[in-house]
């Protein structure tokens, strides 16, 4: 617009000084008629030449300023402004199918990023956390808003801790306990230029206990195969030797005590053989609150006489799709466990049952000395145990039925209550 006022300006300007002059003459003079029609025709290149294409640029400018790439420059007829229109418009059309392109692409990676069931969390160049997906927030158990502009070695949880420590381009696998454990990397990618960091967490647990489940699996079928018809032909030859020496009080005594020995051993591995034999469940109804009082007198018997058990349980059913013979063993595990843990100097243990929202939860606690944070990450390794006479085949068997339920579990102590819980939501 300045432009073209300057132009008219100017043009008036000159046939104002074309006129004066005719005026000062008195007449017309052939020489400035023919200098007024030059002047004229001077004019119109020069609008056409320099003002209509200076017009046309300065227009697109305006367009790119404003970023709206659906506005268009206008040809005129004029030869340049309508070469550098077409050229603007070509350049328009490309920035917007680019732009397009690059929105759709970054729309398509936040799908795929927060529908991943890996975690990732992406860092701005000062190294705080700028975005995260669902996995992550779930994986570090931390709220979002919580994590959001903060370093990870700010955001409270062993993950961000274990993250932290992360150099760039490492890779570590970082175990929060027996059924939590990712392989964790730190990567970058280039941005305008500078380089930035983000950090991806995948869950490995499910894949490392199905190795772990065929490793044992194959010695416990060897060994218990071996075993088992050793102690077959050799518990009948003891029971012949009883027989034959029945009136040899000594040598009766020392078969039947061979023989206890091999029954013993025999139910010690057979113990070990139920954890691999475990069959798929059959998942029907059960209402978890008649469960556990059908259960009551059994556990109290269980637990032996110095140790109270405690029921809460609501009156409304609680109902999860469980198979009913493999909850009651589970149940019968757990209550054997949280009664040795409280030992024979007694205590209490107590069974609630209570609904999460469309989840149920059963948790089993007791108030014995409790368990450290580092064995408590191993209690649910295969066999792991802590007592000496223990084979660790109890919450080996217990957790092995839980995930074939899809059931969440933990057991821990609380720091605050020193109680230990086992505790199980039921999907």
């Amino acid at each position: 617009m300045r432009q073209k006022l300057m132009f008219w300006a100017a043009a008036v300007t000159v046939l104002a000084c074309e006129v004066t002059g005719i005026i000062a003459y008195g007449r017309f003079s052939w020489l400035l008629v023919s200098m007024l029609l030059v002047s004229a025709v001077a004019l119109v290149l020069l609008y056409r030449g320099v003002v209509m294409p200076s017009r046309t640029v300065c227009n697109g400018f305006d367009i790119l300023a404003s970023q709206d790439f659906n506005n268009r420059l206008r040809t005129t007829g004029e030869p340049v402004s309508d070469r550098i229109a077409r050229l603007f418009n070509e350049m328009i059309v490309r920035l917007k199918e680019e732009r397009l392109r690059v929105r759709e692409q970054n729309h398509f990676l936040d799908l795929l990023i927060q529908a991943s069931p890996v975690g990732i969390a992406i860092f701005d160049l000062d190294g705080r956390v700028s975005h995260v997906n669902a996995a992550f927030v779930e994986i570090c158990g931390v709220e979002q808003s919580a994590m959001m502009g903060k370093p990870l070695k700010s955001i409270p949880g062993r993950m961000s801790s274990e993250l932290a420590g992360l150099p760039p381009g490492g890779k570590r696998t970082v175990r929060i306990d027996a059924t939590h454990i990712y392989s964790c990397h730190r990567l970058s990618f280039m941005e305008s230029g500078l380089r930035r960091h983000f950090v991806m967490v995948e869950p490995l647990g499910e894949e490392l206990r199905k190795a772990e489940r065929d490793a044992y699996g194959k010695v416990i079928r060897t060994i218990s195969h071996e075993v088992n018809n050793t102690l077959g032909g050799l518990m009948s030859f003891l029971e012949t030797l009883e027989d034959v020496h029945e009136e040899d009080p000594a040598v009766k005594e020392l078969a039947e005590s061979c023989h206890d020995r091999c029954g013993n051993l025999a139910r010690f591995i057979g113990d070990y053989a139920d954890v691999v034999r475990i069959p798929e469940p059959s998942l029907a109804p059960v209402d978890l609150c008649e469960e556990v009082r059908m259960l009551a007198p059994f556990a109290r018997s269980l637990a032996g006489s110095g140790i109270t058990l405690k029921l809460d349980i609501p009156d409304a059913p609680v109902m999860v799709m469980a198979d009913a013979t493999q909850l009651q063993q589970v149940m019968v595990n757990i209550v054997k466990n949280a009664a040795q843990s409280v030992g024979d100097a007694g205590g209490e243990v107590s069974v609630s049952v209570s609904c999460m929202g469309e989840s149920a939860r059963l948790t089993v606690t007791d108030d014995g000395p409790g368990i450290s944070e580092d064995v408590s990450r191993e209690l649910f390794t295969p066999f792991f145990t802590t007592r000496p006479s223990g084979c660790g085949v109890g919450l080996t068997l217990a957790a092995e039925v839980l995930r074939r339920h899809g059931a969440r579990f933990s057991l821990a102590t609380d720091p605050a209550t020193h109680l230990t819980s086992f505790e199980i939501i039921f999907p």
